[in-house]
């Protein structure tokens, strides 16, 4: 099990006065294959590639709002694609790895629970496709303007 947080320098303190919307906003698949649907509080993302790109015009849950990832045991790298940071106050869920790429931030809210049954990866910096897409390594880059943070609760369903 894995849980990594990349950090740029800038505090997160700045993050929490944003307004994030309930729910991820604006995804569009960009790479393998997978269906985006939601209903009421709840939105999901059926995966049926092992490995799956997304790119968002948002990313956050509200308070008792859910993110369900059905992926299998396969990854989906979710690239935030806005100036907005992703602040986590309710229920993000996924059977196998989730990515999430925010260059303006990441902040899981001490509401914010993610569950995952793979790893958890929260980053400011991005992920090259390609390589996301191969078996080879995972390398984090480039300069985002933001932080990642936890103030909530993270778990991996093999702990």
């Amino acid at each position: 099990m894995a849980i990594l947080f990349v950090t740029s320098a800038l505090s997160w303190s700045s993050l929490a006065v944003a307004g994030p919307p309930v729910l991820p906003q604006g995804g569009r698949v960009v790479a393998g294959s997978a269906t985006i649907s939601g209903a009421g509080g709840r939105l999901t993302i059926d995966q049926s590639s092992a490995k799956a790109i997304i790119d968002w015009n948002s990313f956050s849950i509200g308070p008792g709002e859910r993110v369900v990832f059905d992926n299998g045991h396969g990854a989906t790298l979710d690239r935030v694609t806005s100036f907005s940071p992703a602040i986590i106050n309710g229920l993000l869920q996924s059977t196998g790895a989730v990515y999430l790429i925010d260059p303006a931030g990441v902040v899981i809210a001490s509401d914010g629970r993610v569950v995952t049954g793979g790893d958890f990866i929260a980053s400011t910096l991005d992920v090259n496709d390609a390589s996301f897409l191969s078996s080879a390594a995972v390398t984090l880059s480039g300069a985002g303007s933001g932080s990642v943070a936890n103030a909530g609760e993270i778990t991996n369903g093999s702990d």
